[in-house]
């Protein structure tokens, strides 16, 4: 049980470094496959599908901050025991995510301050600490072939400084995922 809500900066660079644990990449591929993967015999029920509602299931914000994490340091595939994959995951993972959960959350008192309750100009949406968890939390924005149909468009700007500092272009990115998707 948590009891003080460190700072996000600080969670997360604790974060970074488990994801930048040897073969740590194969605790997020374990993640995805348990979070993802609908497990069912001849046709899909609608209790195959409860666990995708889970608050148990990493968000998929979560997955992608993980892997971007992971990919900051060199990536390291070597395989690690399974003890080594559960600690990651259970021990540091889930319990560094859901510190970072928290450290979301607006106090209570910027959004229910007794003391404007007659202030008709105040609203508790202007500060943007209030967004930011159901910002980071919702629901997917957009279908994901609609995100690498619009990928090229959006990083056109970033493309040299990809190619530079990552070795790679938007339209690789393009290629590999619209490949991914068709296998």
């Amino acid at each position: 049980m948590i009891t003080k809500v460190r700072e996000e900066s600080e969670i997360i660079s604790d974060l970074a470094q488990v994801c930048a644990s040897p073969g740590y990449i194969h605790a997020i591929a374990y993640i995805c496959f348990r979070d993802n993967t609908i497990k069912y015999a001849d046709t899909v029920t609608a209790d195959d599908m409860v666990h995708q509602y889970s608050m148990e299931r990493l968000a998929r914000t979560e997955i992608s901050t993980l892997i971007g994490l992971a990919r900051k340091e060199q990536l390291n595939t070597d395989l690690p025991t399974l003890n080594e994959t559960k600690e990651y995951i259970e021990k540091k993972t889930e319990s560094l995510l859901k510190e970072i959960h928290l450290s979301m959350l607006p106090p209570i008192g910027e959004m229910f301050d007794s003391t404007q309750i007659n202030n008709e100009d105040f609203n508790p949406f202007d500060n943007g600490s209030v967004l930011r968890e159901s910002i980071y939390y919702g629901c997917e924005s957009a279908y994901n072939f609609q995100y690498r149909d619009l990928a090229s468009l959006k990083y056109k700007n970033d493309n040299e400084w990809l190619i530079k500092n990552k070795g790679f272009s938007v339209q690789e990115v393009v290629s590999v995922v619209t490949s991914t998707q068709k296998l």
